[in-house]
């Protein structure tokens, strides 16, 4: 299996859309990081957990067209054999896993399947591809606005977690993790995995699988939509 959906443009219209977070919806991530941390004074900080989310303002746009998929290895490598793009530094990228990051560890075979989302690329090799595309890396508004649609929704699909929406870094209420059970997949899963998980405007892997590069004038960037291990 290549991919689990054929690639597209998504054309979203110009308009407003909310960024950041209401009140009320920061104060339940919160309690539930309070919940479910084992540092909260640590990893509960509104400032650190919440940076960039607030206030909430309004934001209008202008139309712009996003992929419907992640770029996925087969689409990447077609970029290297034509020149435009670097081949990826596998020796050289240092993998995170459920256990944390291991800088030594090889990259797995799973995680360079043709039909996954390209993995082990800088934001300047990922904009080089975007470019020979015929596009750009979004900015954090396009990113956000196509993740959370004209709703506001805190996850693509709605307001409610669903475990099997995104390919995400499972782990029970005793923070185990039970990798695999949940989603169904222990490292990435082909590109457009979820169609339960997609966002109002039909774009796909926008929470989990892989994170995605924005473009910003930044060192190293900032990548958004979490990943395989997030949890």
């Amino acid at each position: 299996v290549v991919a689990a959906a054929e690639q597209a443009r998504v054309e979203l219209p110009a308009g407003a859309f909310k960024r950041g977070l209401d009140t009320r919806t920061r104060a339940r991530i919160l309690r539930t990081c309070m919940n479910a941390a084992e540092d909260p004074a640590t990893e509960c900080d509104q400032d650190t957990l919440l940076a960039g989310e607030f206030p909430e303002e309004d934001v209008t746009l202008p139309a712009f067209s996003i992929d419907k998929l992640e770029v996925s290895a087969a689409e990447f490598d077609a970029c290297v054999q034509a020149g435009a793009c670097g081949a990826p530094d596998y020796k050289g990228c240092k993998v995170f896993t459920h256990q944390g990051l291991q800088a030594s560890l090889r990259v797995p075979k799973a995680l360079k399947e043709p039909g996954h989302p390209q993995i082990c690329v800088t934001r300047d090799e990922a904009a080089a591809y975007c470019a020979h595309a015929g596009g750009a890396l979004p900015t954090h508004d396009q990113w956000e606005r196509a993740a959370r649609g004209d709703s506001a929704f805190l996850f693509p699909w709605d307001n409610t977690w669903a475990p099997d929406r995104a390919n995400w870094g499972e782990a029970d209420v005793t923070r185990t993790h039970v990798v695999g059970k949940l989603d169904g997949h222990a490292w990435t899963s082909p590109v457009g995995s979820y169609p339960d998980g997609a966002s109002e405007g039909g774009v796909l892997d926008m929470a989990g699988n892989a994170a995605e590069w924005i473009d910003e004038d930044t060192d190293p960037g900032h990548a958004r939509g979490g990943s395989w291990t997030s949890d």
